[in-house]
């Protein structure tokens, strides 16, 4: 039997009025009134402002959320959920193991503590195409060059993270073995990479305090590329700031769990690309305009999820 799951997008994908067209009052009120300013403002912004990582991460999972509660009026309930990196958090809240205003507290405080420690600990990050990420590794290791795996997003697409001068090295190094192409991220910092790590300790008691529900889905983290266990939940939200995002191998452990369908939530289409190439057998759509939603119910009731 075909399973279903949704998939949630992480920081990088946020772009100007994103999710306008799901606008929530009710929701913007709640989010206003934790978040201490107005999120319509911040979506509306032009100047920069929601590129920055305090901003970008409580908005990013705004939207989600946003389209989120527009997929639940068309009374489907997914098997499983997958967030990517900030996107756990989406995929934590969806599947009722967060509240939404807990989640955008908890994402608020984990974006300051990021944005500090990207002030303590200057680093960047650089997306590798064209290159296997063991062959990466094993190049990094051999070569003794200080710089990590932060995210593993298709089997030739890999993202490396560390300190500047470590950066530098290493992808000169990755050139001189073959690497095709390598892109300078624009990002404040170098997330997921233990110059993150005082960040998620620091984490760590918001965490434990807050109130968490176990349920019976399928929540696949980061960390891992499996399902939670409940009571490691706290343990992998602390290291998930500076460890890496496995989305590929958690992708793979999807299917051989009977995961054949996915649906993107939140902006962009960035996952929905990872996944097809990652596995062209799997079926993938995406909602992040309000149009989407009259596809997206066709396409459920074309794969048999809806009557």
């Amino acid at each position: 039997m075909s399973k279903l799951a949704l998939v949630f997008a992480g920081q990088g994908a946020q772009y100007t009025a994103m999710g306008l067209d799901f606008h929530n009052e009710e929701l913007a009120i709640k989010a206003s009134k934790v978040l201490g300013y107005d999120p319509i403002e911040i979506l509306k912004s032009n100047d920069g402002t929601l590129n920055q990582t305090l901003y970008t991460q409580p908005m990013v999972f705004y939207t989600s959320y946003l389209i989120y509660q527009a997929f639940l009026k068309l009374s489907v309930i997914p098997n499983g959920f997958l967030g990517f990196s900030l996107g756990e958090y989406s995929s934590l809240c969806a599947s009722s193991v967060f509240s939404f205003e807990d989640a955008l507290k908890l994402i608020q405080v984990r974006a300051t503590l990021m944005e500090e420690q990207t002030k303590k600990e200057k680093g960047t990050m650089t997306a590798c195409i064209g290159m296997e990420d063991k062959v990466i590794e094993s190049i990094l290791m051999e070569n003794q060059i200080n710089i990590e795996v932060a995210n593993y997003n298709t089997q030739v697409q890999t993202v490396i993270s560390g300190s500047i001068e470590e950066m530098d090295k290493a992808v000169s190094c990755l050139k001189e073995n073959g690497l095709k192409r390598a892109i300078a991220l624009n990002v404040s910092g170098a997330f997921h990479s233990q110059l993150m790590k005082e960040a998620g300790v620091r984490l760590r008691p918001y965490l434990e305090t807050v109130k968490k529900n176990k349920v019976s889905y399928d929540i696949y983290m980061n960390v891992t590329a499996n399902k939670l266990e409940f009571e490691t939940l706290v343990d992998l939200l602390e290291e998930q700031v500076s460890g890496a995002v496995r989305f590929k191998q958690s992708i793979e452990q999807m299917k051989k769990d009977g995961y054949t369908h996915f649906i993107e939530i939140g902006p962009g289409n960035t996952l929905s690309s990872f996944i097809k190439k990652i596995d062209p057998t799997l079926e993938v759509i995406g909602i992040n305009q309000i149009k989407d939603i009259d596809i997206v119910e066709r396409w459920l009731i074309d794969h048999e999820f809806k009557k």
